[in-house]
């Protein structure tokens, strides 16, 4: 889902007013970059979607009610939640995510420890910290600022909700759009000073009650423009289906068309070669058969006209023979 970038002015103009009415801020225990990371981690899950003073009454009981942090490891969501209070917010997923996150960090390196991503470099430590189970863009924008002086920004509700209040948005984002924003935003170098200075003034706000109104009414609106987003991609889905369909359907048809055609042509064309082989066959059975019948009729002419030429002769022979007889034998008579 797109939405207006925020206002870099108005965000300017709140953190100059932020670091002129604050005095000096100090990083507190919790937040302190030598303490351990994974401290850091379970503190930061804590603070989510939470105050400071509740986050820090909630370490306080985790940290009293558990030997160490494996022991918290091994805890079950409920149990966690009896810890730091039912009435915590977002109580019960807090717990499955803080516990998600602590056992895949076990599984990876059989000890509940985040100390060795020290010695990685700053991207591979992002992509560690980021695709932990469990996680959320606040926490991991928090270890891996105060932790291993990774540039960037914790961002949750409560800092959306206090944006939108101060006209920076005016309409709702998404936390991981946000939290990329205020990365670019705010330098690497003033990047832990102005997280401590937004905290400080949601935590403020949060007091005064304003903050929970805001971040309902913006859950809410957020919610009807994912869902009008989700319906428009459902709409365009659909539009795209429908016109695949019909250009298969016309690809379809174009090739039963083609078929059809190529059939008829092929008919014809063999009904056209048919025709004409036949006239040819014909035309040369009946040259031969002329040619036969001819020389049949010469062959018979020849041999009645020789028949006839050979009984003329004959007849002729005979007659002349006879005549030659009867002159001789004329002639004998004679001589008696």
């Amino acid at each position: 889902m797109k939405s207006k970038s925020p206002n870099a002015s108005k965000f300017n103009g709140l953190i100059r007013k932020l670091s002129g009415t604050e005095r000096e801020l100090d990083v507190d225990s919790h937040e302190s970059p030598e303490q351990d990371p994974i401290l850091v981690m379970v503190y930061s899950f804590l603070l989510w979607e939470a105050s400071t003073d509740q986050a820090h009454a909630a370490m306080d009981r985790l940290l009293q009610n558990s030997v160490d942090i494996n022991e918290l490891r091994v805890c079950f969501p409920h149990e966690i939640v009896q810890t730091i209070g039912v009435r915590y917010p977002r109580v019960q997923e807090r717990a499955e995510r803080l516990r998600a996150a602590l056992n895949h960090v076990y599984r990876t390196e059989h000890k509940v420890s985040l100390s060795h991503l020290h010695e990685r470099g700053k991207r591979e430590i992002k992509n560690y910290i980021q695709q932990l189970d469990g996680m959320v863009p606040f926490v991991s924008g928090r270890v891996l600022l105060l932790s291993f002086d990774v540039h960037s920004m914790p961002v949750d509700d409560q800092l959306h909700a206090l944006m939108f209040d101060h006209g920076i948005i005016d309409e709702p984002h998404d936390v991981e759009s946000l939290h990329a924003w205020l990365t670019r935003q705010v330098t690497s170098a003033k990047a832990i000073s102005t997280y401590l200075r937004l905290q400080r003034s949601i935590d403020a706000e949060a007091k005064s009650g304003k903050l929970k109104t805001r971040i309902a009414k913006l859950k809410k609106e957020l919610a009807q423009l994912e869902a009008a987003a989700l319906a428009e991609q459902k709409k365009a889905e659909e539009r795209a289906a429908a016109k695949a369909k019909a250009k298969a359907s016309a690809a379809s048809s174009a090739k039963k068309a083609a078929k059809k055609s190529a059939k008829k042509t092929t008919k014809k064309v063999a009904k056209k070669t048919t025709k004409k082989v036949a006239k040819k066959t014909t035309k040369k059975v009946a040259k031969k058969s002329a040619k036969k019948t001819t020389k049949k009729a010469a062959k018979k002419s020849v041999k009645k006209v020789a028949k006839k030429s050979t009984k003329k002769s004959a007849k002729k022979a005979t007659k002349k023979t006879v005549k030659k007889a009867a002159k001789k034998a004329r002639k004998k008579s004679g001589r008696k």
